[in-house]
């Protein structure tokens, strides 16, 4: 399916419920282990001000970064981009540079990598943890497929290709 056949409508794909499930689970764990925390030094101080700090400030912030990731965090695909949605920052690239996609899996994750291979080779790694429908299965199928190098999983991995 050619871009100039799809209709201007971008498709918006949000994390599978298991994802969102688990997401939810370990940010409220964060929370409520940040104010037991607190509120056991607040009534018997147990060590040095700074620790209460660290679990006071870092944990709540953890906590609620994984509760509203599953609110944010999503995949579009409009007539002219990808893009990868986070509570961070937003990647993206253009549909007509990308010519391949890289299906593999780490560590029990699947994952695909988009890749735009022009003077600056550019690419967009997608956990497959969102719930991706025909539009996105017709377009990924006119891909060229590459297969998995050592080198490539390395960079992966270690996060030095991205």
């Amino acid at each position: 399916m050619m871009p100039e056949d799809e209709p201007d409508i971008p498709s918006i794909y949000q994390m599978k419920w298991t994802f969102q499930f688990v997401y939810f689970i370990v940010g409220a764990s964060f929370l409520f282990l940040s104010y037991k925390a607190v509120e056991c030094y607040l009534q018997n101080p147990w060590g040095p001000e700074w620790q209460l700090w660290l679990v006071g400030t870092i944990f709540p912030v953890v906590g609620v970064a994984c509760v509203l990731s599953p609110f944010v965090s999503r995949v579009e695909l409009d007539r002219d981009s990808v893009t990868l949605k986070g509570i961070l920052r937003d990647r993206s690239l253009p549909r007509a540079a990308i010519t391949s996609m890289r299906a593999y899996q780490n560590d029990g994750y699947r994952y695909a990598t988009l890749v735009a291979p022009h003077n600056k080779p550019r690419r967009l790694t997608i956990q497959l943890i969102y719930r991706f429908d025909r539009r996105w299965d017709n377009w990924t199928s006119t891909l060229h497929r590459t297969k998995s190098s050592l080198w490539f999983e390395l960079f992966d991995r270690w996060g030095s290709g991205k």
